[in-house]
C-alpha cells in the first residue's frame, strides 16, 4: 500500500535572478560573524535567497521591516499548500 500526499505546487511569479545572493543564511560563515552581511544589506532593498531551492525574500531596513509586519494581506504567515 502506497500513500501519496496531494500537495498543490505554489505557482511563483517569474522573480528577477539579479536580485539573488548566493549565501548559505545556516551556514557556519554566516553563524560566526553575520554583522558585516547584516551592515551590508541595510543598506540595499529586499533581496532573495534560496533555501533548500525555494527562494526567500531577505527584507533589513527597517521601515521595509516593519511595512512586512503590518501589512497583513501582502505579506502574512499563512502556510501555502506545498510550502
Amino acid at each position: 500500500m502506497t500513500s501519496k500526499a496531494n500537495l498543490e505546487v505554489p505557482v511563483i511569479p517569474p522573480l528577477d535572478e539579479t536580485n539573488f545572493i548566493d549565501i548559505d543564511l545556516f551556514g557556519q560563515e554566516m553563524k560566526a560573524n553575520p554583522v558585516p552581511y547584516f551592515l551590508e544589506w541595510a543598506k540595499r532593498p529586499p533581496f532573495y535567497v534560496r533555501v533548500n531551492g525555494r527562494p526567500n525574500a531577505v527584507i533589513c531596513r527597517h521601515e521595509q521591516v516593519k511595512w512586512a509586519f503590518t501589512d497583513y494581506e501582502t505579506i502574512n504567515g499563512t502556510p501555502q499548500p506545498g510550502w
